[in-house]
């Protein structure tokens, strides 16, 4: 896992760096990209799955990090792995959340964001320990070494 800078401090840097608002359109993006994943392994293509799911649980984290003011809420899903009755139930539910969490952001309702974020993540952790949680959290841990470059660029 991270080693180096606060996974917090990170989020935190880069909100402040870029705004609440174009991290929301990065994770939309990074969203956009998981989906075209998911499409690739239904057409038997190859896919990056694994970095598309990291990317997503990067953006997802840094938007629960700034709707829940930087409180730890990873026991609220952590503890709480639903059974895969299917991997397209579980790729639909995941859409379906997003949906409504993108709802929420839109029209600012904050205990709805607070949700919304959380079923979205509980979710996404469901799917990553699906296709395999090492890989996605080694992965994970290489693009946050490379924020933190990024960050400590514009600082210097």
């Amino acid at each position: 896992m991270v080693t180096f800078m606060n996974k917090d401090y990170l989020y935190g840097k880069a909100i402040a760096l870029w705004g609440i608002d174009a991290q929301v359109w990065v994770f939309i993006e990074e969203f956009g990209e998981l989906l075209q994943s998911f499409g690739h392994i239904k057409r038997r293509r190859p896919t990056n799955l694994i970095e598309e799911l990291a990317d997503v649980q990067i953006m997802l984290d840094q938007l629960i990090f700034y709707y829940f003011d930087g409180r730890d809420v990873t026991k609220l899903y952590e503890d709480c792995y639903v059974e895969l009755m299917g991997i397209d139930d579980q790729v639909w539910s995941f859409v379906t959340s997003v949906g409504n969490l993108l709802h929420s952001l839109r029209r600012g309702i904050t205990p709805n964001i607070e949700m919304d974020l959380i079923n979205t993540r509980l979710i996404l952790e469901t799917l990553v320990v699906y296709f395999g949680k090492d890989s996605v959290n080694d992965v994970v841990d290489q693009k946050l070494k490379r924020l933190e470059q990024i960050i400590r660029s514009f600082h210097e």
